[in-house]
């Protein structure tokens, strides 16, 4: 069995161990948590022992507060980091993922506000928590309440019709529409989700007259546009993927910035003249105020992570690739697309 293979088991497993008792909030002690992790070796980084030379950080154990359920691609990233960091930290401590869901993030992410900033309690999220559920107006925290870490990795969202399709590229969708307003339809998993945000801003701008069926997440979206019931699909260029590559569907214009071989083709939101807000992310973030050395250490540790051979393997499995950002380059990520997101669901009326 492949390395990478044997480290998807693992990770699965540890995610189906914390699932059998997910029944976390954020005010009790009741979460779920993997065994953790316990360091077995200093980083080699020479940044890593530079910054670690003005602290002893790390000297307990650290938990990682995921505000999702136990199996998702967010928990699973989580784990991927659990299992390797302590390869990559200048102490010996233990590691443990801690998952938080329900309530739109919110009592995952209230538990990381309200931590010390002493590096002990940190997140891995993907995009909504930060960069569009605050611009609902409904948390006590904002974009730019949390201490930015690292991002790892980012995918676009994009929007599909059938390989059979008449429109062969965005200019056509938009042109269609003009001329057809209010009978094209596409599916989304979420009416505050990425996909849909990124879309409805073009959508805005270009004065489109269209359907937006809202699913309950990408599985339904998928089924519905391949059972025909939507003309489009919104949605994780790597859930449509397959469809792609097996001639069933075909990729017409990407919400976002990655870009993979199978729509390298594809226009993005950018070539139109429109804010790409369109890709899904995942990273780490900290509490308010947390030191800056502490932070260094970590993100160093978690560049060195993506470099792991195994973990490319692993993430190349699971559809995805290592995307790092440094804490000040997603900090502005982050800012940038809330900003956006904030503007748009306005416009839609989503918000007071």
């Amino acid at each position: 069995m492949k390395k990478s293979s044997r480290l998807v088991t693992m990770i699965l497993a540890l995610a189906l161990v914390a699932s059998v008792s997910l029944t976390a909030c954020s005010s009790s002690t009741d979460t779920t948590t993997t065994a953790g992790t316990t360091a077995s070796g200093a980083s080699d980084s020479t940044a890593a022992d530079s910054t670690a030379a003005n602290t002893d950080y790390p000297k307990e154990a650290i938990q990682i507060i995921v505000p999702y359920s136990a199996g998702g691609n967010t928990d699973l990233m989580a784990r991927i980091i659990e299992m390797k960091l302590p390869e990559y930290l200048p102490n010996s401590v233990s590691i443990a993922t801690v998952n938080i869901p329900g309530g739109s993030y919110i009592p995952g992410m209230t538990e990381v506000y309200t931590a010390d900033p002493d590096g002990y309690t940190i997140a891995c999220v993907a995009g909504s928590p930060l960069s569009i559920v605050p611009a609902m107006g409904e948390t006590d925290y904002t974009h730019d309440s949390f201490t930015a870490i690292a991002m790892i990795t980012s995918f676009a969202n994009v929007v599909a019709v059938k390989a059979d399709s008449p429109l062969n590229s965005a200019q056509d969708l938009i042109d269609y529409i003009k001329a057809n307003p209010g009978e094209f339809s596409y599916g989304v998993g979420g009416t505050t989700n990425t996909p849909n945000l990124a879309l409805s801003s073009l959508i805005i701008e270009e004065e489109l007259d269209v359907k937006s069926v809202v699913y309950n997440g990408n599985s339904e979206v998928l089924t519905a546009f391949l059972g025909g019931h939507v003309d489009a699909y919104a949605g994780a260029s790597t859930d449509i993927r397959a469809y792609v590559e097996s001639g069933e569907a075909k990729i017409i214009l990407n919400l976002g910035t990655v870009v993979e071989d199978y729509y390298a083709d594809a226009v993005t939101m950018e070539d139109l003249g429109y804010a790409a807000i369109g890709d899904s992310y995942t990273g780490f973030v900290a509490p308010p105020d947390t030191p800056e050395e502490i932070i260094l250490i970590l993100e160093n540790a978690i560049k060195e992570i993506l470099q792991d051979e195994d973990v490319v393997a692993t993430l190349s499995d699971m559809g995805l690739q290592p995307v790092f950002l440094d804490h000040t380059e997603f900090q502005k990520m982050i800012s940038d697309y809330y900003v956006r997101n904030e503007e748009i669901i306005k416009l839609l009326g989503l918000t007071e």
